[in-house]
């Protein structure tokens, strides 16, 4: 099947890590197109009507929201690898973990990252615009404090009660983690699928796994270097790293 893929995305992000991790894992060849968080919202309203990545280009249709898209690529290339268990019970199961963690993990996870680096705006830079041009980076570095606000509010750091509530949100949720394991290592049935990568991608930014789509850059600042040592540690972001050693592929673009 002759199918042009082209990703939309941020460099640095757990939910865009969702789709790359998908089209790798299925093997489908895809050009990465990099936005830069904040001037990328002309561009992908263009695209799709809303303002949100990652956004997948499949040959001329856009398809926005990462669950979306996985779902879609399920479909449309029935003859690779699934991420979707055989069995109905497990299929489902996987599905309502992978939702789970989309609406509650995820976004915990990126408010408490964020909360680390929010002093750090070359830290920022560094993460979100590498590989642009160096204009582009000193540009986007010198706004950053300027959109300090707009920025806390993008990820949904509103008040010291959404920050507590992250936390308690995500200690909570990690150890849930670790009762769900099952005896093969996964969270649904007995091989991975779309609850372990979706478990796994979106605690990517509390563990920092090696694989070169979602390593940090570093040194990294002291408060996000604590924070991630922290997670690194619990059993859930031991699981989380494994996951990316068994079935994370680094491939070679």
């Amino acid at each position: 099947m002759n199918v042009e893929l082209e990703l939309f995305q941020f460099r640095y992000s757990h939910f865009n890590e969702k789709v790359r991790w998908a089209l790798d894992h299925k093997g489908l060849s895809h050009q990465r197109t990099d936005l830069l968080p904040g001037p990328h919202a002309r561009t992908i309203r263009k695209l799709t009507g809303q303002t949100q990545t990652p956004v997948l280009r499949i040959n001329d249709q856009y398809v926005h929201d990462s669950a979306w898209i996985i779902e879609r690529l399920e479909l449309i290339f029935a003859d690779a690898p699934s991420l979707l268990p055989i069995k109905d019970d497990d299929r489902e199961r996987a599905r309502e973990i992978a939702r789970h963690f989309d609406f509650v993990v995820g976004p915990a996870a990126r408010i408490c990252a964020f909360v680390a680096m929010l002093d750090e705006p070359d830290y920022i830079a560094r993460l979100f615009a590498t590989g642009k041009p160096q204009f582009t980076r000193a540009l986007y570095r010198a706004v950053l404090p300027l959109v300090k606000g707009r920025l806390k509010d993008a990820n949904g750091i509103t008040s010291t009660h959404a920050i507590a509530e992250a936390d308690r949100l995500l200690t909570s949720n990690m150890q849930s983690v670790v009762k769900l394991i099952g005896k093969e290592g996964y969270l649904a049935g007995d091989s991975f699928s779309v609850a372990d990568l979706t478990a796994a991608a979106l605690l990517a930014p509390l563990i920092d796994p090696p694989h070169p789509d979602m390593k940090k850059p570093g040194p990294m600042p002291e408060r996000l270097a604590e924070l991630t040592e922290k997670w690194r540690n619990h059993a859930a972001g031991r699981w989380a790293l494994d996951m990316y050693e068994r079935h994370r592929p680094v491939v070679r673009k």
